[in-house]
């Protein structure tokens, strides 16, 4: 039995890099009293706390991967894999890997969302549905 797939497209860490060293905006913090980065603050927070929810529920059971998007690389490959593991439409697939925002959530090789700043405990719902469904 294929073990279920999903991916968490998000930015990771180091949201701005100057000569190979992060930049994230802390010395303005510090002068200004101001953080730059606290929507990215809020959708790295967001994304983790689904990857651990999906991490203590399904444990092993799931290949479960958190990807940045800047890394295309792995990510497009890694998609295409899944799409063809897991027989979808090419319309599914196509809509997957043009219509993917960060952050994005991949289950099975299906969009399942994607752009909206936070990602919803609806998602999780969905997700955990799904996986039930195809394990029953």
């Amino acid at each position: 039995m294929v073990k279920p797939s999903v991916i968490i497209v998000r930015e990771q860490d180091e949201l701005v890099a100057a000569c190979c060293v992060p930049f994230d905006g802390e010395f303005l913090q510090q002068i200004g009293k101001m953080d730059l980065y606290l929507k990215e603050r809020a959708v790295i927070h967001n994304t983790g706390e689904l990857y651990q929810q999906l991490s203590k529920e399904f444990g092993e059971n799931l290949s479960l991967d958190i990807v940045d998007p800047r890394n295309k690389g792995y990510l497009f490959p890694r998609i295409i894999k899944d799409v063809v593991r897991y027989k979808l439409s090419l319309w599914q697939a196509i809509k997957t890997i043009f219509t993917l925002r960060v952050p994005a959530v991949i289950l099975n090789g299906q969009l399942l969302a994607s752009g909206k700043g936070k990602i919803s405990t609806e998602t999780f719902e969905l997700i955990k549905r799904s996986i039930n469904r195809t394990n029953i």
